[in-house]
């Protein structure tokens, strides 16, 4: 859920572009799920049922709760220790339904012409809190037309609901090619990054069939790029996504939200002249699977010298009674109780140069949810941990 730690770059663009992908383009992990997600997967198909049948369209549904009933069974097998309580209420539940008697399916209703997708564009409130020593400077990125910039990345991810083994990601290390297309007379810079290699990295913690799925699914992400312009204070002034030939219906159809993602990643400057120990925070509402949460960064100025810099950074995160859709349970919303986030990032700076020459971030996010079927509410609490290493040649 962490949208900015980096002040003025794309780079955080890309980690959360990156971050995005890394769940939609992996459609070959299904054979490797943790019993969570198994089970999430078959809530997933038991509420679509639910939706069928409230909508009258009984055969469909006595399909899907056959399909999940099937699934149950298989994964009791599979996990005879996983929560027995709920597996098998949900056997019950999908029992039940299958023995109603079923209604005549109604009438298909009458087509409708879809909205737009919209996307919210973030408000950035910017306040300098502490000017820093003398002697100060403005500081403003300065790259010029035709500079490039490869940059290797490494993250990984690690999640964990809360209802048996967590879930870990092996690393995953991203080469994105940088250049600077133009610059205008006010310094606005526009620039391209495109993702040019991607490689999995072995994990002694993570299962061997993991890995190799990961590295399967990773290729589809080659040729994933963007194009913007940003101000010399590291304001995003536009965005265009360009998703690679290979990308799945999913990530299509999520186009706007990460559109809207990458656009509330962008940390500025502070207009003003600044020193070492200068602090600024910038707030904004970020809007992530409809969710609004509010954030708040505060950047400090460590070390200055020239055109080098060091900037460390704090993100805190947090919003309260929101429905969002589950990442494995697309169909279903899920009421939110509350979600905390918080983040911290190192970044040494050549103004000279569109990105840090290097970077680094760690976060951590929880967000309770309730799920609600048939009657029954089961709470769960979702925690994520992502760390991300930045290197520039």
């Amino acid at each position: 859920m962490i949208k900015a730690f980096l002040p003025g770059s794309p780079l955080l663009k890309w980690f959360l572009a990156l971050a995005f992908f890394t769940s939609s383009l992996l459609p070959g992990l299904a054979q490797t799920q943790s019993a969570d997600e198994q089970y999430l997967t078959i809530f997933s198909t038991i509420d679509q049922a639910d939706t069928l049948n409230q909508a009258g369209q009984t055969e469909k549904a006595k399909a899907k709760y056959q399909e999940a009933q099937s699934a149950l069974i298989d994964f009791k097998k599979r996990n005879p220790a996983w929560s027995p309580k709920i597996v098998n209420y949900r056997l019950n539940y999908v029992a039940q339904q299958l023995a109603a008697k079923p209604q005549p399916d109604a009438a298909p209703p009458i087509a409708s012409t879809p909205a737009k997708p919209t996307v919210q564009s973030s408000t950035q409130q910017l306040k300098l809190v502490d000017a820093g020593a003398e002697p100060r400077t403005v500081v403003r990125i300065k790259a010029n037309p035709g500079d490039k910039q490869i940059v290797q990345m490494i993250m990984t991810v690690a999640m964990d609901m809360g209802m048996g083994q967590p879930m870990r990601m092996p690393p995953i290390l991203t080469t994105l090619d940088l250049t600077v297309k133009d610059v205008s007379a006010n310094g606005d810079m526009t620039y391209e990054v495109i993702i040019s290699d991607t490689d999995v990295l072995d994990d002694a913690d993570v299962a061997p069939e993991i890995i190799q799925a990961t590295q399967n699914s990773m290729k589809g992400m080659l040729g994933l790029s963007t194009t913007g312009t940003m101000s010399s204070r590291g304001f995003n002034l536009s965005t265009e996504l360009k998703l690679p030939p290979g990308a799945n219906a999913e990530a299509r159809g999520k186009m706007e939200e990460l559109k809207a993602s990458i656009v509330a990643a962008s940390a500025p400057f502070p207009e003003e002249p600044i020193g070492l120990g200068a602090k600024w925070e910038v707030k904004l509402p970020v809007k992530s699977q409809g969710m609004t949460i509010n954030q708040s960064t505060t950047y400090e100025l460590i070390s200055i010298e020239g055109d080098q810099l060091n900037v460390k950074s704090r993100v805190t995160q947090n919003a309260t009674n929101q429905k969002i859709q589950h990442p494995a349970a697309p169909t279903m919303k899920i009421d939110v109780p509350k979600m905390t986030g918080t983040g911290v990032g190192d970044a040494n700076w050549d103004l000279t140069k569109l990105m840090p020459t290097l970077a680094s971030m760690e976060s951590h996010s929880e967000i309770s949810m309730v799920m609600n079927q048939g009657g029954q509410k089961q709470a769960l609490t979702m925690k994520t941990d992502i760390n991300a290493h930045f290197e520039t040649k």
